[in-house]
């Protein structure tokens, strides 16, 4: 799997863990993640949700994000390799920030080069990268619809998040999942640790994510859906949620990447 397609499908799942970070004394649930950059392939996934304390865990390799408000940090956790690397919030938002300045540094010299195309090559690329190519981003709206469907036993009502004329994400939510809002605290702090980390595009997605009156059984981004397929209230202990012991700490590879992008070529 590349480097973008682990950070767009680390993406998803974070949006998907904000979104239901405010549920129960305790929450578990299990969701396959597939489509979009992926392909084929499909990753089924486990979710742990606890005060200030969350756990998402990818298979069959076990890989695990395990995000600790209390502590304000970040870790990732490789049980194959048995190590992890650790970000604080602060970290993770200088490095976020650092990373949005390359990719507008490199979306100029794309915009320059954009110029010696030829007119039916370049309208495919502007089309391709749309509100990026120097132009300014619309609010993104959330836009509750009048669809409803069955999703994993429970009722869903249909969400769309809308930049402009044009559908961004796709959510399927349900308010019979008991518990919902006794997590709201939480919810909130996560939310707006995540806008700061990144003020432009994921702060409209995450403030959209904040309308959504419900638990998302399904979210559809940029081709790759996440669909919930068990819910339940669970208490989880915190052993759960620390890194197990003997794990080799290593660099995160947010940090790993931009060391590379800084080397002269």
């Amino acid at each position: 799997m590349t480097q973008r397609t682990i950070v767009r499908t680390s993406a998803l799942v974070l949006l998907t863990m904000i979104s239901t970070a405010l549920l129960a004394q305790g929450l578990y649930y299990e969701s396959v993640t597939k489509g979009g950059m992926l392909g084929d392939k499909e990753i089924p996934s486990s979710t742990y949700l606890m005060p200030k304390m969350f756990k998402h865990v990818s298979q069959p390799e076990g890989n695990a994000i395990i995000i600790r408000l209390d502590q304000q940090k970040m870790y990732n956790v490789n049980p194959k390799e048995k190590t992890y690397s650790e970000m604080t919030f602060a970290e993770m938002e200088q490095a976020m920030k650092k990373m949005s300045a390359t990719m507008d540094s490199r979306m100029m010299e794309l915009e320059e080069s954009m110029k010696d195309m030829p007119p039916e090559q370049r309208k495919m690329m502007e089309g391709m990268m749309g509100s990026k190519m120097g132009k300014p981003a619309a609010e993104i709206q959330l836009v509750r619809t009048d669809e409803k469907k069955k999703l994993s036993g429970f009722n869903c009502m249909k969400y769309v998040a809308k930049e402009g004329e044009k559908d961004l994400m796709t959510l399927w939510a349900t308010k019979d999942v008991r518990g919902f809002e006794s997590l709201r605290k939480d919810y909130e702090a996560l939310t707006k640790r995540m806008m700061s980390m990144n003020p432009g595009f994921m702060r409209g997605m995450v403030e959209a994510m904040l309308k959504v009156d419900g638990f998302p059984m399904e979210t559809e981004w940029g081709g790759m859906t996440v669909l919930v397929t068990k819910v339940e209230s669970r208490s989880t202990g915190t052993s759960e949620f620390l890194v197990p012991a003997g794990y080799k700490q290593v660099k995160p590879a947010m940090m790993e990447e931009q060391e590379t992008d800084e080397i002269p070529h």
